[in-house]
């Protein structure tokens, strides 16, 4: 699985995901703001 991070949703909102190429499906770990992902690790979600 890698875990993926879009750092662009309309300007506000940061979304971490996982992608299992294996299994065809993305999974929303985490989303929030800019600033609150900076306070977070991306990869220990």
């Amino acid at each position: 699985m890698n875990v993926i991070s879009f750092r662009k949703l309309k300007e506000f909102y940061q979304m971490v995901t996982r992608i299992s190429f294996e299994h065809k499906r993305i999974m929303i770990k985490w989303l929030g703001t800019h600033a609150e992902y900076d306070r977070i690790t991306a990869k220990t979600i």
